[in-house]
């Protein structure tokens, strides 16, 4: 009834099933995956999806089961102050492990708001820019906001800032175009590079809590010029011999 429905964006069957707490999917773990298979054939023009939490897509990894449905989705809530957003890294490298085999995106939930009982507060802008950049940078093909609507205003303010940013980015996120060796100084700095309609796009977050001076070495890729515009800023910097600092 609904598959030609113009909103529609993926069929979400199940959530969190395989943890520890809901051991429901690891009884029926053949049930997800024809019910995810039987949806798939039903609608072959939407992907047919559940969702994870990192205990549950462990055990998947551990007993060796595939993860069900076209999509390796997983919620992560790094709750501040305490949460660990470097980590988010290390779950998109699991994620994609699990879908390479036949090619499926990843996505991932990452905090919002809510949950006033675990996190005493919300992200700080600059953390949530973190949190949704290392997603981007580590290769993310969706990402979503959970557990509820932003009390903050200042944190409401950067994820609309945020989710402009990323539709404007999209073309060069899902560009198939090669992509150039590029090299970074500091580990600390995670990125990715993206080629798109003659421009190279170079997106880099810091991981680390300081201040971090890098310097990326662009000499495999062709036909750059002078200068580099830095998106979102308004500002320009140099290339010197095909290395930005």
């Amino acid at each position: 009834e609904f598959r030609q429905h113009p909103a529609l964006l993926a069929w979400f069957a199940f959530d969190e099933v395989f943890s520890s707490v809901r051991t429901w999917g690891r009884k029926n773990y053949a049930f997800v995956v024809e019910t995810l298979k039987e949806i798939s054939e039903t609608d072959p023009y939407h992907p047919a999806m559940m969702n994870e939490c990192y205990p549950g897509i462990a055990y998947l990894k551990d007993t060796k089961l595939d993860f069900p449905g076209d999509v390796v989705s997983l919620d992560y809530y790094a709750f501040p102050p305490s949460g660990n957003i470097a980590a988010t890294a290390d779950y998109l490298k699991l994620m994609q492990d699990m879908g390479k085999k036949d090619g499926r995106p990843s996505w991932i939930y990452i905090f919002s708001s809510g949950y006033a009982f675990i996190a005493p507060r919300e992200f700080t802008p600059a953390e949530q820019e973190y949190s949704t950049y290392l997603s981007v940078v580590s290769g993310a093909k969706g990402v979503s906001y959970f557990a509820s609507h932003p009390k903050s205003k200042s944190n409401w303010n950067k994820i609309c800032s945020l989710m402009k940013e990323i539709r404007e980015l999209t073309p060069a996120l899902v560009s198939a175009i090669h992509i150039p060796q590029v090299e970074c100084s500091s580990p600390a700095v995670k990125f990715t590079v993206r080629q798109h309609d003659d421009a190279l796009y170079l997106l880099a977050v810091n991981s680390s809590k300081g201040q971090v001076s890098a310097t990326f070495d662009l000499s495999g890729a062709t036909a750059l010029k002078g200068r580099a515009e830095v998106l979102f800023e308004g500002r320009k910097i140099a290339l010197k011999n095909n290395v930005l600092t």
